[in-house]
């Protein structure tokens, strides 16, 4: 470090003459620029000399611009090395790039041992660096111009062999369209009709805007961009019938070539329909509603096959349309819209509205609760209410007796006993809780075996089974 700094502070030694020449502009009579440039493997370097000649013959050399550069990085090869330093010997003459500047006489080739630009590739010491040839120049450009030791590059056409900057053949292979049909592998990357719809108008909008400067596109709207206005009518319907013309294409494309030959359709299985093709090249259902007072796409719908992904996206958007309506509400919307499809009826309940999640939702059967085992109480055999159930229904305000104000209202509810065998029902009214249902119960049905379970016998019930187990289990 403390080496370099020391060669760092002695370049305020060298010194370069501000003036070009030693005489006035006006008395040159030939003025000359040459540029020399070198390439290493550490280093590239490039500099320039300007060769005066005044009226005496005397020529005069001076240093105008020298560059260096470390080599960069993706520069592998001394060739590809020639070719960087070259360009800064143009870019040094403020020309951008060699073939466009710069012709072949102009390049001559220079020894190392005579090219000043041999230098700025090398590590030289700062006292050798003033009176080296990269400040003063090559003594060759003092010498008339016959005797310049550097010649004429010649292009050569000898094969290169083993050289990784020459390609050894070039393979050209020039792409065949037949048809002018865009292909469904670009509309199956949509997933509605409206994105679709959307991304033709901005892409029709995009090719307007290249093609011609219109009123609506003279300000923003110029070459490639995102466009924030929204599209108008005139560029959805562009895009609608590209869209249908390339899917027609490629459903129908030997009914359409027959059509424009004018062949008649045999074996054609949409025969019946009598197509045509409008004015866009569409083709339409035909038939002999012409003077019905409907619109004209629905009196000449648009044809599309099944089994096609735009006409999922077109009966997707129908169906959406309808609410989610059945079969032939969607039909009917679709009908509306301008579309017919072949075999539409089965294909939209088949393929829409059975894949549909809304409509599962909306028609889909109710699930049931998978129950449990029945318990061993209402699969045993046994005389009835011998296993029992019991609920409590109300309270009910029911009148009791009159009184001098009117009548006198009280509670009453009515206690359900279940056989859980032969499900036999046996209700008793109570006016109070207490266990004399209970008591009648049994003297009427007799003693029961078990009534529901121990664990879950509601409050009301506890008086009652304090009673003796004789009272409540047949001896």
């Amino acid at each position: 470090m403390a080496e370099m700094e020391r060669f760092l502070k002695s370049l305020s030694s060298v010194q370069i003459q501000s003036s070009y020449t030693p005489f006035p502009a006006k008395q040159s009579i030939r003025r000359e620029l040459h540029t020399f440039s070198d390439a290493s493997d550490k280093a590239i370097g490039a500099v320039t000399y300007l060769r005066t000649t005044d009226g005496s013959c005397q020529i005069h050399i001076s240093f105008v611009m020298g560059k260096a550069k470390l080599a960069p990085k993706a520069a592998t090869t001394i060739p590809w090395l020639e070719l960087c330093r070259a360009v800064l010997a143009a870019e040094v003459e403020e020309v951008s790039r060699i073939h466009r500047t710069t012709s072949q006489e102009q390049w001559r080739y220079v020894r190392t041992e005579l090219n000043p630009a041999d230098k700025a590739t090398r590590s030289v010491k700062v006292k050798e660096l003033q009176e080296s040839p990269w400040i003063t120049g090559p003594e060759f450009l003092r010498k008339p111009k016959p005797s310049l030791p550097y010649a004429p590059c010649e292009l050569t056409n000898h094969e290169i062999k083993d050289d990784p900057e020459v390609r050894p053949t070039v393979t050209c292979r020039k792409p065949v369209v037949y048809g002018a049909c865009l292909g469904s592998e670009r509309f199956s990357k949509f997933s509605s009709w409206n994105r679709l719809m959307r991304a033709f108008a901005n892409l029709i909008h995009i090719i307007h805007s290249r093609s011609k400067i219109t009123e609506r596109n003279a300000a923003n709207c110029n070459g490639w961009h995102i466009c924030q206005q929204p599209r108008s009518l005139e560029e959805f319907q562009k895009a609608k019938n590209v869209i249908l013309t390339s899917t027609q294409n490629e459903a129908f494309r030997e009914e359409i070539v027959s059509l424009v030959n004018g062949d008649v359709l045999k074996g054609c299985t949409f025969g019946k329909l009598n197509p045509n093709l409008d004015k866009d090249g569409i083709l339409r259902v035909g038939g002999r509603v012409c003077n019905a007072h409907v619109s004209e796409k629905e009196m000449h719908p648009v044809l599309l096959r099944k089994n096609h992904h735009v006409t999922e996206l077109i009966i997707q958007h129908c169906h959406q349309l309808c609410k989610h309506q059945g079969r032939l509400f969607t039909l009917r919307t679709l009908q509306n819209e301008g579309y017919w499809v072949i075999g539409g009826k089965r294909y939209i309940l088949s393929k829409i509205i059975h894949c549909c999640v809304i409509c599962k939702r909306l028609r889909g059967k109710l699930e049931t609760q998978l129950m449990g085992d029945l318990p061993k109480e209402r699969l045993t055999s046994a005389p009835p209410f011998t296993f029992v159930g019991v609920d409590v229904l109300g309270p009910w305000l029911v009148s009791a007796r009159r009184t001098r104000g009117g009548q006198a209202h009280s509670k009453r509810w009515a206690v359900m006993f279940t056989c859980l065998v032969s499900r036999g029902v046996h209700i008793e009214v109570i006016e109070a809780m207490d266990s004399s249902c209970l008591r009648r119960f049994f003297a009427m049905r007799g003693p029961a075996k078990q009534i529901g379970d121990r664990t879950a016998v509601p409050t009301l019930w506890e008086p009652a089974m304090k009673l003796e187990d004789a009272s409540l289990r047949r001896t």
